[in-house]
Parts: C-alpha cells; sequence; structure tokens
C-alpha cells in the first residue's frame, strides 16, 4: 500500500488539494502537517498556518516547521515573528544557509543591514553564486548610501550573472545617483536587452534627459507609458517635450497630470506656468 505522505504529495503536486487534505486526516506527523499547510495555501483556506503552528506544538524540535512558519510569517509582513521562528530553526540546524539567507532576509526588511552584512557574507563564502545572498548584500550597502560598496558587490555578482537586468539596472541607478549618465545609460540599455520593463525604459529615458539626448528620451519615455500608466513617466514625457522646444504639448500633458495627481503637480507646475 502507496504511504500516504507520498500519494498526498502526488495529489497536491495534480492539483488535487482537497484530496490531499482528506487523505492526511487524523495523521499526525510533521510531513503531514506541512503537506497539509501546502494544501491550504492553494485552496487559499484562512489561516492555513495554523497547521505549522499545531505541528510545531507536537514537534517542537523540527527545524523546517519553524523555517516554514518564518517564511510564511515574512511573506505576511509579520517580521519580528518571523525572526522568532528562523531564529528557532537556527539552534537546530546552525549550519543551514537556507535558513541564514531566510534570515539575513528578514533582518534587511527590518532595516538591520548589519547584521544581514554578517550573514550573508557566512553564506557567500560557502555559496559564492548564491543570488539571493548577492542580491540582499547589495541592497544593505545601497540602502546605508554606500554607493561604491553597492558597486563594487554588483560587479562581482556579474560575475556568476552576467546577464541579469535587474543587477544591471541597479548599476545604472548608482552611476545615474552618481552624476554619470552615459554609464548609467549603457546599464540601462544592457538591462533592456534582456528584459522590457517599464522603470528601465524610465530610467534610460532619464539619463539620456541628462545627456541633452532628447529624441532618444522621448522614445524610452514613450516605451516605459506603453507599459505603465505611471504618471510619473508623464511628468518627463512633459520635461522632455519642453526642452524639444514642443510647449503647448508640453504645457497640455502637464496640466493632464495636475487634474489627475495632486502629488506631482509639483513637478509640473513650472512647465504649466512658464511663458513662451
Amino acid at each position: 500500500m502507496e504511504d500516504p505522505i507520498t500519494r498526498a504529495q502526488e495529489l497536491l503536486e495534480k492539483g488535487n488539494a482537497e484530496e490531499a487534505i482528506k487523505l492526511l486526516e487524523g495523521i499526525n506527523s510533521p510531513e503531514a502537517y506541512y503537506i497539509r499547510y501546502l494544501a491550504k495555501r492553494v485552496l487559499k483556506i484562512k489561516n492555513a498556518e495554523d497547521e505549522l503552528i499545531e505541528g510545531i506544538r507536537k514537534f517542537p524540535y523540527n527545524h523546517y516547521l519553524h523555517y516554514e512558519l518564518a517564511k510564511c510569517y515574512e511573506e505576511q509582513g509579520k517580521l519580528n515573528n518571523a525572526l522568532v521562528e528562523i531564529d528557532k530553526s537556527l539552534e537546530l540546524l546552525p549550519i543551514s544557509t537556507d535558513y541564514k539567507e531566510l534570515k539575513a532576509k528578514i533582518l534587511y526588511e527590518l532595516e538591520n543591514f548589519e547584521d544581514a552584512l554578517i550573514l550573508v557574507n557566512d553564506i557567500l563564502r560557502l555559496k559564492p553564486a548564491d543570488y539571493e545572498a548577492r542580491l540582499i548584500k547589495i541592497m544593505c550597502y545601497y540602502n546605508q548610501g554606500l554607493r561604491m560598496d553597492s558597486l563594487a558587490e554588483i560587479n562581482r555578482a556579474l560575475n556568476y550573472f552576467s546577464k541579469d537586468p535587474f543587477l544591471h539596472y541597479l548599476k545604472g541607478k548608482i552611476y545615474l545617483e552618481s552624476n554619470f549618465y552615459k554609464l548609467a545609460l549603457s546599464e540601462f540599455k544592457i538591462a533592456l536587452s534582456f528584459e522590457k520593463k517599464p522603470e528601465y525604459f524610465y530610467y534610460a529615458s532619464l539619463a539620456s534627459f541628462l545627456i541633452n539626448q532628447y529624441n532618444e528620451a522621448l522614445f524610452y519615455v514613450n516605451e516605459g507609458i506603453k507599459l505603465s500608466g505611471n504618471l510619473e513617466y508623464k511628468a518627463l514625457k512633459a520635461r522632455i517635450l519642453w526642452a524639444m522646444g514642443k510647449r503647448e504639448e508640453a504645457r497640455q500633458l502637464a496640466l493632464e497630470i495636475t487634474r489627475l495627481s495632486k502629488e506631482l503637480t509639483s513637478e509640473v507646475s513650472d512647465i504649466v506656468n512658464m511663458n513662451e
């Protein structure tokens, strides 16, 4: 007879979450609690994590149940609860790089950048090609205002992930914020060669605008607007049109923005009020 845990896993993989739950009724093992939790998440049953909590109550030394509960709490934004659970996982299995990585992510989200960096450095010594750890390290430096340290980490990450558009995008943003506009534009173009995302178009447009390449800036911002209704993109377009001498078109677009967004009014009010 097939093991019910194995059968329940098969049912869940085939999309039969309800059948998996029924099969595991009355079975109290760490695996059963975990699979029921996954099945209830698939079915969008409220408080699915109660399965993990009950499993931990009966099996307090199961490090994986603590880990899964920590992940659940992190997804829900309950970061302090998540930190408690991942610490319990690490007490039971301190060598796990997966557990360390989740803790680093939680600490990063709590803006405890220094402790997050200690953990990711530990991970990267063992797994230098760990993308998530590299990204956490980059963002820890970036959010502390350490742009050059962040840039150095991006370059290290690109040794492993040379075709990752997000890394090129981040590199472009650091160049942009450091007033290296041509270098920034080059990175945004690389990012766009791998993935057409609206924010990549927006920043390519902004970098082009800042080096007075208005036709290119207009092209990029128009592409971004096609993908996103973000009014900030239209505010940039108004600025580009004004610089190109298309004053009335720029003014009409600025007026549209002021009607739709109080927050962006200050960004385009000068265009609305400018004289020829």
